[in-house]
């Protein structure tokens, strides 16, 4: 008795079939239309808006903002680079470098320069780095009156070669262009790998 109710109240769903309304030509005239509206309204107010822009000096302060952007990305930096004399004296001699900003400290960014190595005016004067060109800035940092700075290890594998003398000459060029920034450092530690080295 019940499934004769079930049965005689039970209908399977129907389903509808959708037939799609829009074919392919409307879809297009559509899009065209839409593409022309848009041009036509760049082109009507393209006029408009370049006198708007030289009214409110807009393109000088973008291409100023763009001078300031790429000044600020480089910059200037003192550093020391060793000259010797006929005796075999040596001097320090300071020449300005220009670099890339590394976005740290003052202090990163005069040794990013040092390690960089002489510019032509100071190779022409004579001037040379003890300091090898293999070598990369892992950190510096400032601690009361020293100075810790952490190389890569081709700084000491550079100066083994040619002496303890080189060493403490290469030592003296960080020494001396950190100062340049604060002149109350006194000491130095130059670290390879973090480990440091004689």
């Amino acid at each position: 008795m019940i499934e004769d109710y079930q049965d005689e109240y039970y209908q399977p769903e129907r389903r509808r079939k959708h037939k799609i309304m829009v074919t392919g030509k409307p879809v297009v005239y559509i899009l065209a239309a839409w593409v022309v509206f848009s041009t036509l309204t760049v082109i009507v107010s393209l006029p408009k808006i370049k006198t708007t822009l030289q009214e409110t000096d807009a393109f000088n302060i973008i291409s100023n903002t763009a001078k300031i952007r790429g000044d600020a990305q480089s910059c200037d930096v003192t550093v020391y680079f060793a000259q010797s004399n006929r005796t075999g004296n040596v001097s320090f001699v300071p020449y300005k470098v220009h670099i890339q900003k590394t976005g740290a400290t003052e202090f990163h960014d005069a040794i990013e320069g040092l390690f960089a190595g002489p510019t032509d005016q100071a190779l022409g004067d004579g001037a040379i780095s003890f300091i090898s060109g293999a070598t990369k800035l892992r950190g510096i940092s400032v601690s009361g009156s020293t100075v810790f700075v952490d190389v890569t290890p081709y700084f000491a594998v550079a100066a083994e070669g040619l002496g303890t003398n080189v060493k403490d000459i290469a030592r003296l060029q960080i020494l001396k262009t950190v100062q340049l920034l604060d002149n109350s450092i006194r000491n130095i530690v130059i670290l390879e790998n973090g480990n440091p080295i004689s």
